[in-house]
């Protein structure tokens, strides 16, 4: 296998990643982008208490009837260590 075939088969491949991710998520994705503007806009006047408040007031805000799967998603998210938070180490 040549490098040219390899390069193809691993952005096929990632493709493949972000698409699963995506199907996966509890909301849309313009919706998570729409929360995280929110939320950047909130925090530049307030701290992040990291509860999820601000995101659960977005949530209502926008009428999410299922609040649980995407706080559930959140606070998994939270959990998985950053890329920066291990350089930091």
């Amino acid at each position: 296998m040549d490098k040219a075939e390899r390069k193809r088969l691993q952005r096929e491949y990632s493709e493949k990643q972000k698409k699963a991710f995506y199907d996966a998520l509890p909301m849309s994705k313009d919706l998570f982008c729409q929360l995280f503007d929110f939320l950047d806009e909130r925090l530049s006047d307030d701290i992040c208490r990291r509860n999820h408040l601000l995101s659960t007031e977005f949530l209502i805000l926008i009428s999410v009837k299922k609040l649980n799967p995407v706080r559930g998603f959140l606070q998994q998210a939270k959990e998985v260590p950053t890329t920066r938070a291990k350089k930091a180490r």
